[in-house]
């Protein structure tokens, strides 16, 4: 443990296996993903969620009043102008 007593002995052995181990993915050629990769990769921002609950919410009233919605195409189609 080079100098620093706040570190224990095991922090430094997971701190030292971790840097090793991200050498090693440099010398492959991988580098850390960016921020916008990881919310590319994880689902996106608030407003994919936002969208996506939207989508959600609309297929949902479609199916509870499909009858009506039905009806309505009905009704309209039928119509006289």
């Amino acid at each position: 443990m080079p100098g620093n007593s706040a570190i224990t002995k095991d922090e430094y052995i997971i701190f030292k296996n971790h840097k090793m181990q991200s050498l090693e993915l440099q010398q492959m050629g991988l580098v850390p993903i960016t921020q916008s990769e990881m919310e590319e990769i994880d689902g996106g921002s608030w407003l994919s969620l936002a969208r996506g609950l939207g989508i959600t919410w609309l297929a949902d009233q479609i199916v509870n009043n499909w009858d009506d919605i039905k009806a309505g195409f009905k009704d309209g189609y039928n119509a006289k102008l």
